[in-house]
């Protein structure tokens, strides 16, 4: 069955409106344009077929309109509905195209302004939750989260204060807020060392690109679960482990020249993990 024009038109529509908040954005403005437009003919046209003046409050005289200080009427007025009132000594013809613009204005600046308060707060949202480029360098990447993380951390804060500026960037699955949160409370001075965190999958080639991975100083994976964990959690944990370095190596094209330190529990693990190793 062939599509309508319609149904192609509403695809196309879909499709366009689909890209994302810029798309709504050009949309909403188009319409608020092509509004202004058709109101500013609308109304020319109404006093082409009814001519008319307006009376000056402050000389109590005639004061002729022209096109263009009606079309500036009409854009104050579909900017703030307050200036309607400029158009309280026109004729009735002008007050009805005051009242288009006004009802016009007050719908597609709503629509606008909530658009733009949305989209605000879904950026101020996507910094919090640390979704934003990490453009460190010679960085300390620490990929997965535990309980030995604030230890480690500690440690690379002692050997980094020969240096004057160091870095340590964390990807995890956790809230960004959480381990801001935790790391805080139990790391109050860094001292040269800057410490990032980022909410991610860092198993991901996206992620790992977006924490700048290929260029960190070395890696650190931490494993899923404590020690004392059962042996199907350690399990889940080394398989997530190994998958973590697999990415690593796929975004050096294959090579690994990384430094690594991964937490594996299982010796045969461990073993399999010699494969990954740069021969030069």
């Amino acid at each position: 069955m062939k599509a309508s024009f319609r149904q192609k038109l509403r695809y196309r529509f879909e499709r366009f409106m689909a890209k994302g908040g810029s798309s709504i954005f050009i949309s909403l403005t188009i319409v608020f344009v092509v509004a202004f437009l058709l109101i500013v003919g609308i109304r020319a046209l109404l006093m082409m077929l009814a001519p008319e003046t307006s009376i000056d409050p402050v000389l109590q005289a005639e004061n002729p309109r022209g096109f263009w200080e009606d079309a500036y009427t009409t854009w104050l007025q579909m900017t703030d509905p307050g200036n309607m009132n400029q158009d309280i000594y026109s004729g009735p013809w002008a007050k009805v195209a005051a009242i288009i613009a006004g009802l016009t204005g007050v719908i597609l600046l709503s629509a606008l302004i909530a658009f733009i308060t949305t989209a605000i707060d879904n950026l101020l949202y996507e910094f919090r939750k640390g979704r934003g480029p990490v453009l460190e360098e010679e960085q300390t990447l620490i990929l997965g989260w535990n309980v030995r993380v604030v230890d480690i951390i500690r440690e690379l804060i002692i050997a980094n204060e020969s240096e004057k500026k160091a870095s340590v960037v964390i990807l995890a699955e956790e809230e960004k807020e959480m381990m801001d949160d935790h790391l805080v409370k139990r790391i109050p001075d860094p001292k040269t060392t800057k410490i990032i965190s980022s909410s991610g999958d860092p198993a991901s080639l996206n992620e790992l690109k977006r924490v700048n991975a290929f260029h960190a100083k070395s890696v650190i994976i931490l494993a899923s679960c404590p020690e004392s964990a059962q042996p199907e959690e350690k399990l889940i944990s080394d398989t997530q482990v190994i998958k973590t370095i697999m990415a690593l190596i796929s975004i050096q094209e294959g090579k690994n020249k990384l430094p690594i330190i991964a937490e594996i529990f299982n010796e045969e693990k461990r073993t399999l993990l010699d494969i990954f190793d740069d021969p030069n």
